[in-house]
C-alpha cells in the first residue's frame, strides 16, 4: 500500500532523525511503550512510499512473499515474535532485500536477535524520547482539532501530559467541542489513559504477571528479592525478564534495580486499588516492611509498616532503632513516625519516651 499525507503531527527533530536514518540505515526500529504513536508516526514518516505491512500478531503472514515494487517492509508488534522461525523470517527479509528498508515497531527494548544489525550499523533505533511531543507539537495537534489555548493553558496542558502523545491526543479530542482545559479534564484524560492501558497492555498479561505488577506498584524502585517477597511468586526473575523483552514499561537503573515507566506506575497504583482489597494492600506493605527491616533500612521499613497500618511494628522498629542509634539525628529523620504513634504506645516504652523527649528538645 502507499501511505498518503495526513494530519499527523511530527516534530522537526523526529523528521530530521528519520530522514538521516533512512539515508544511512536499512533497518529502523521504533521502540516505545504503548501510546507513543509508533504506528501512526511510522506511517506518516513513510508517506509517499509503497509499503508492505505485516503484523507479528498474525505470524502466518510472515511467510508470505514480499510484493515487488515496495520501498519498505513494516512489521508491527515485534515484541510478539518469540518463535525462532518467525524471527528468522524477518531476518531473511533484511538479508535478502538489500534494496528495501525494513521498519520494525515494538513495545520493548531492541530484541537480542536484532542486535547484530545494530552492531554492524545496519539498524537505527528510535525511542520514546524522540516520539514525545514538545510544546510546539502539542499546540499543532490541538490546532488541527480546532482548539486554541492561551499560553498559560498550553503550559499547564504540556506539564500535565508531559508530552505523552496518547494523553495529548485524548485531550485534543475532548476539547474539540469547545470545552476549556481544567484539572477535571486532566483527570478525565488520565482515567481514559488508564482504561486504554488496562485493555491494550495489562489484561494481555497472564494472571501471575498481573499479580506481580500490582504488588510492585507502591515502590519507586525494587529488585528481584523485593518482588519475590511481596508477590510470593518464585518465578519472579522469569517474569521480569519477560517484561523487559516485551514492553518498555519496566526500566532498570542498574543490573539489579528496576523501576516502572512513571505513567504506567500511576496506572498500576490505580489498578492496585481496583483489584486488591484493603487487607491485600496492607499485606503487600507489610511484606515490604519486613524486606527493608532485614536490610536495616529502617526509614523505608517504617514507611511500609506505616502504610500497612501496623502500629505495633512501627513501635517495635522505633524502639530497636533507638537502642542501636541513640544520636539525635536518627530521631529527627523519623520524627513523623513518633508523632503518628498512639499516645498509650509511647507511654509504655521508655525508649519511645526518650525519643519523644529528644524530638521536643530539638523542636521547642
Amino acid at each position: 500500500m502507499q501511505y498518503k499525507q495526513d494530519q499527523t503531527v511530527l516534530t522537526p527533530a523526529l523528521l530530521e532523525l528519520f530522514k538521516g536514518g533512512w539515508q544511512k540505515h536499512r533497518v529502523l526500529y521504533f521502540g516505545a511503550p504503548c501510546g507513543f504513536g509508533k504506528t501512526t508516526a511510522a506511517r506518516a514518516l513513510l508517506a509517499g512510499r509503497i509499503v508492505c505491512e505485516r503484523s507479528a500478531m498474525q505470524p502466518d503472514k510472515l511467510a508470505q512473499p514480499i510484493p515487488d515494487g515496495c520501498d519498505a517492509i513494516l512489521v508491527d508488534d515485534v515484541q510478539m515474535l518469540q518463535d525462532a522461525a518467525d524471527q528468522q523470517a524477518v531476518c531473511a527479509w533484511i538479508n535478502e532485500n538489500p534494496g528495501r528498508h525494513v521498519v520494525l515497531l515494538g513495545r520493548g527494548e531492541l530484541p537480542g536477535w536484532l542486535m547484530p544489525y545494530r552492531l554492524t550499523g545496519l539498524l537505527m533505533q528510535i525511542e520514546s524520547a524522540q516520539l514525545m511531543f514538545d510544546r510546539a507539537a502539542t499546540a499543532a495537534l490541538l490546532e488541527k482539532n480546532g482548539v486554541n489555548l492561551s499560553a498559560e493553558e498550553l503550559t499547564a496542558l504540556q506539564n500535565d501530559s508531559a508530552g505523552y502523545p496518547l494523553v495529548v491526543s485524548i485531550l485534543s479530542r475532548r476539547m474539540a467541542g469547545g470545552r476549556p482545559y481544567s484539572d477535571r479534564m486532566a483527570d478525565e484524560a488520565r482515567r481514559e489513559m488508564f482504561f486504554h492501558f488496562e485493555t491494550a497492555v495489562y489484561r494481555r498479561f497472564s494472571p501471575p504477571m498481573r499479580r506481580l505488577l500490582v504488588s510492585l506498584a507502591p515502590f519507586e524502585t525494587f529488585d528481584a528479592e523485593l518482588a519475590k517477597l511481596v508477590s510470593g511468586d518464585s518465578h519472579v526473575n522469569e517474569l521480569l525478564s519477560q517484561l523487559l523483552h516485551e514492553t518498555s514499561m519496566l526500566l532498570y537503573d542498574n543490573i539489579e534495580t528496576y523501576r516502572f515507566w512513571p505513567a504506567f506506575r500511576k496506572f498500576l497504583l490505580w489498578e492496585l486499588r481496583q483489584d486488591c482489597t484493603t487487607e491485600q494492600q496492607d499485606d503487600i506493605y507489610r511484606r515490604a516492611g519486613l524486606y527493608y527491616e532485614l536490610r536495616d533500612d529502617y526509614l523505608r521499613a517504617l514507611d511500609c509498616y506505616s502504610g500497612s497500618g501496623d502500629h505495633r511494628k512501627v513501635s517495635e522498629l522505633l524502639v530497636k532503632n533507638a537502642e542501636r542509634h541513640p544520636g539525635a539525628a536518627h530521631y529527627y529523620d523519623m520524627e513523623r513516625y513518633y508523632f503518628a504513634l498512639p499516645r498509650e504506645d509511647v507511654l509504655r516504652s521508655p525508649a519511645l519516651l526518650c525519643g519523644m523527649s529528644i524530638q521536643e528538645h530539638q523542636n521547642p
